[in-house]
């Protein structure tokens, strides 16, 4: 029962890690998409190192997760699993979108403020 979940944890997180790292924040990807702005914050240097700083958020909620729930896992901590499973699953996601949008706020507001500088 616990196994995808853990399996999905690895593969966002390493997915995540790896676009910071490759230079294509996967959060500036996923922004760019939902706004419309598509890949047009590649040419701003302040958006894709505040992509890059809030992808770190969600590497830090995936491996996160993995680092205390493998070790339950295997050693069959099941009911202490299914409790860190809640606690871990939505609470903390939305902790990392809050997270997330406060640090994306202030460039977004800045380039509102000033069209012509991002």
């Amino acid at each position: 029962f616990f196994l995808p979940g853990v399996i999905t944890n690895a593969v966002y997180g390493t997915a995540f890690l790896i676009s910071i790292v490759v230079g294509w924040p996967l959060l500036g990807v996923i922004v760019g998409l939902l706004t419309g702005q598509g890949m047009t914050w590649r040419a701003s240097r302040d958006l894709r190192r505040v992509f890059a700083a809030a992808s770190w958020i969600w590497v830090g909620l995936f491996f996160g997760r993995l680092v205390v729930q493998v070790p339950l896992y295997l050693g069959g901590e099941v009911e202490l699993l299914g409790v860190v499973r809640i606690v871990l699953g939505w609470p903390a996601f939305i902790a990392a979108a809050y997270i997330t949008y406060r640090v994306l706020a202030p460039t977004y507001r800045q380039m509102r403020d000033k069209p012509n500088q991002a």
